[in-house]
């Protein structure tokens, strides 16, 4: 799976998300499979409902600043006290900065509706449980979260900050996945329930099978 480089020696095939001469369009391959979890609950109706947040962190692209951090904690606080049925969990990950996370922790500490999981303190899987929420937010800068996240069949919602712009590539498979209904878009300071709750399609399908057949189809 990736992005073609030339010569493309000892490849067999490739796997691209996006059309690309001589490789196969797919989503970018995930362990999540909504087959093994149960549905997620209709967001636009009354009761209780599991927020995730999946965040990546700095890239080469952009380093996140505390005033981000912030940015991010006071919408998600800003949606708990519209929604106080609702609870969020916070997911990072190894790229994300501690320094910088500070903010955002402070105020998840300081709410008895938030809580978060940190990926230093349960490593590789520490975001499994993001995968059965209701409905997952990603940070703009890491399309493989956002496509577990659509491969665990929930409404998905992109986040960025204000100032990030995803490079060109991004924008590219980003722009796909608007067009085909698959994610909506939106920044830390414009997230809120309405945003959340803006329709998405959600197929409760196996990617894992479906990248299985896929790959007989092509004689693997």
């Amino acid at each position: 799976y990736g992005f073609p480089k030339w010569p493309p020696l000892g490849v067999t095939a490739l796997l691209s998300p996006l059309p690309r001469l001589g490789a196969i369009l797919a989503p970018r391959p995930s362990v999540v499979n909504a087959a093994e979890l149960p549905p997620p609950r209709p967001i636009g109706q009354d009761g209780e409902r599991h927020i995730a947040v999946l965040f990546g962190g700095d890239s080469k692209h952009y380093q996140y600043q505390t005033n981000d951090m912030k940015a991010l904690g006071d919408a998600l606080k800003r949606l708990i006290a519209e929604r106080p049925e609702w609870r969020v969990t916070v997911f990072d990950s190894r790229r994300t900065n501690a320094e910088t996370f500070l903010p955002l922790e402070y105020i998840i500490a300081a709410q008895p509706k938030m809580d978060s999981k940190r990926f230093v303190d349960g490593g590789l899987g520490s975001n499994a449980e993001a995968f059965g929420a209701d409905a997952i937010l990603v940070s703009a800068d890491s399309l493989s979260m956002v496509h577990e996240a659509l491969a665990a069949a929930r409404p998905v919602i992109v986040v960025r900050p204000k100032a990030y712009r995803p490079p060109r590539r991004d924008r590219r498979e980003l722009r796909g996945l608007v067009r085909a209904g698959r994610v909506v878009q939106g920044t830390f300071n414009t997230l809120d329930a309405k945003l959340i709750a803006r329709p998405t399609v959600v197929d409760q399908i196996s990617r894992v099978d479906e990248l299985a057949d896929l790959l007989r189809s092509r004689g693997f």
